[in-house]
């Protein structure tokens, strides 16, 4: 009863604006979200739930509400945690959590224990929480932590974005044992650095081209798609050095021998020809950030985003982003520049996003900003053109 007696509750609203800017003025449907969380705790024993509702601001049909007024209502987080579990110095965490892992400023390779929520397409390194039983054993500045992850949940895609895919079928991991994801990372602190070695066995979530049908007779082609489950090993670090801070992350992805199939489907088929199997490769982030007065200054080397993997006649791009914060009025004003440049093979695209941020009171938040990107074709900058526009956004914490 003690335990539940020590409720308390928190979370925020946020409102947002996406007005296109073409040849002519549109909505993008982005989405609002007011998450509500619960959190109560008595000595070793700690329990958080919290949801999300989503709503749009679209209009459908006027004959159904739910077309009218569309929204979406989930957990976002549902754990429990207990400290010295068992033994001393060991803490169990369990139900649907976000598990964080990686030091760089939301580009994050080694974090992959959660899928991608890509539902804004320009606000890289969202992920959606999942269930998973986790066990950390501390000893002094160190500490071994092991994950099990029993259900494989997808990407969340953008309605409209950057991410998108052919038509087709998909294929889901079964709910099965042998499906089950785990990983383990053993983390410490040296010359007042932090640092991880990680290792992550478990699904890409983000579906991979399985077969391709395709008639002789020059019929369109039909698709089909699946996951690749793939081992992934990790190493990152942040620290501070003459005042700057610097971090850095690796991850090496070793696809478990997936290959996309070509099937002739055609009145002489059927024939199988298979493709080379994904190739492995390196994901890595590196970048510093350093405060002067009121000046903020966040630079980052990025090699493959979130979503990139790579592929037969692919490679991943390089980015260099950073950003640009200078504050008024004892914070109660901040203005904003974000940039970046895209480098692919012999193609260069880029962005900037200037913004303006006020706070009116400590729990409030109302910000205006613009972006704008273009690239050559085959950057990701240049799947960003169609969204050039103003961004509103207003935040109310509580």
């Amino acid at each position: 009863m003690l335990f539940l007696l020590a409720l308390s509750f928190s979370g925020y609203l946020e409102l947002n604006r996406w007005i296109l800017v073409d040849d002519t003025l549109s909505f993008y449907p982005i989405f609002n979200t007011l998450r509500v969380e619960a959190t109560t705790g008595q000595g070793d024993l700690y329990g958080l739930f919290s949801f999300d509702l989503r709503f749009y601001d679209v209009t459908g049909e006027m004959g159904a509400r739910e077309n009218l007024y569309p929204y979406d209502l989930s957990v976002y987080e549902a754990y429990f945690e207990v400290s010295d579990f068992l033994i001393e110095n060991l803490d169990l965490k369990a139900g649907k959590q976000r598990i964080s892992w990686g030091t760089a400023d939301k580009l994050n390779p080694t974090d992959n224990l959660n899928p991608d929520d890509l539902s804004n397409p320009i606000n890289f390194g969202e992920h959606i929480p999942t269930e998973a039983v986790m066990l950390s054993y501390y000893v002094g500045d160190f500490s071994l932590t092991g994950v099990l992850l029993p259900i494989f949940h997808p990407a969340l895609l953008p309605q409209d974005g950057i991410v998108t895919i052919p038509p087709g079928p998909v294929e889901y991991p079964e709910a099965r044992p042998e499906n089950m994801q785990y990983a383990v990372k053993f983390k410490g602190n040296l010359f007042n650095f932090d640092f991880s070695l990680s290792y992550f066995d478990g699904y890409d979530d983000f579906p991979y081209l399985a077969h391709v049908y395709v008639d002789t007779l020059q019929l369109p082609y039909l698709f089909s798609y699946s996951f690749s489950r793939e081992k992934v090993f990790g190493f990152d670090f942040a620290g501070e050095l003459f005042s700057v801070g610097l971090w850095g992350e690796v991850a090496y992805f070793i696809p478990d021998g997936v290959c996309t199939t070509w099937v002739d489907v055609s009145p002489i088929g059927p024939q199988y020809a298979a493709s080379d199997t994904l190739p492995s490769y390196w994901k890595g982030t590196f970048g510093f950030d350093y405060s002067w007065h009121d000046l903020y200054i966040n630079v980052q080397y990025a090699h493959g985003l979130p979503f990139e993997r790579k592929e037969e006649g692919r490679n991943l791009g390089d980015f260099v982003m950073g950003r640009l914060e200078y504050t008024l009025f004892d914070d109660k004003l901040k203005v904003a520049l974000n940039g970046g440049v895209e480098m692919r093979d012999d193609s260069l695209g880029w962005m900037v996003s200037p913004s303006v941020e006020y706070h009116p009171t400590d729990n409030i938040q109302v910000e205006a900003g613009y972006f704008y990107g273009e690239g050559e074709g085959g950057t990701i900058f240049d799947r960003l053109e169609d969204f050039r526009g103003a961004i509103l956004r207003a935040k109310l914490s509580f």
